[in-house]
C-alpha cells in the first residue's frame, strides 16, 4: 500500500528541538491573546458601563430641567424648545448643567440661558442666569497678596 501523506511529511517535525519551538511559539501567542483579553476586559468593558451610567445620569437631569420649566411656564408647555446643552459637571453635593431654551412665558417670548444645580438626588435646588453668571466673573478681578 503506498502511503500517500509520506509525500506531505517533513522531517523536520520529527526533530524534538523543532517540537519544542512549536509549542514555545503557541505558548507565547496564547500569552499575548490572554494579555489583551484582560486588557480588553479592565479597560474598554469598564468605559463603556462608565459611558452608560453617565447618558443615563444626564438622560435623568435633562429630564428634571424640562419638568422644572414645564411647572414654571403655565401658559403652554408646547412653546417651550431647547437649543443647547452645557456639559454636565460635578460639584461639591450634587450636579450643574447649562441649559438655553425658548420659552412662552406671560405672553412673552424669551430666551433664556440658566444653569441648573441639582443634589445628589436630582432635585433641582436652584435656578441662575447663566449669562449674569459669567459677566460677573469675567468682570471681577481677584489679587492675590
Amino acid at each position: 500500500m503506498i502511503d500517500l501523506c509520506a509525500a506531505f511529511r517533513s522531517t523536520k517535525n520529527d526533530c524534538p528541538d523543532c517540537n519544542k519551538s512549536v509549542i514555545g511559539l503557541v505558548l507565547i501567542g496564547a500569552t499575548i491573546a490572554l494579555f489583551f483579553i484582560v486588557l480588553f476586559d479592565l479597560f474598554w468593558t469598564d468605559s463603556l458601563a462608565y459611558k452608560r451610567e453617565k447618558l443615563e445620569l444626564e438622560r435623568q437631569i435633562k429630564f428634571q430641567v424640562q419638568l422644572y420649566i414645564k411647572r414654571k411656564a403655565l401658559d403652554d408647555w408646547n412653546r417651550y424648545e431647547e437649543l443647547e446643552w452645557g456639559e454636565l459637571q460635578k460639584v461639591k453635593g450634587g450636579y450643574c448643567v447649562r441649559h438655553k431654551y425658548v420659552w412662552y412665558y406671560l405672553g412673552i417670548y424669551e430666551t433664556r440661558n440658566d444653569l441648573f444645580i441639582l443634589n445628589k438626588k436630582l432635585r433641582i435646588v436652584g435656578v441662575e442666569n447663566y449669562d449674569m453668571l459669567n459677566s460677573l466673573s469675567n468682570s471681577m478681578e481677584f489679587s492675590i497678596n
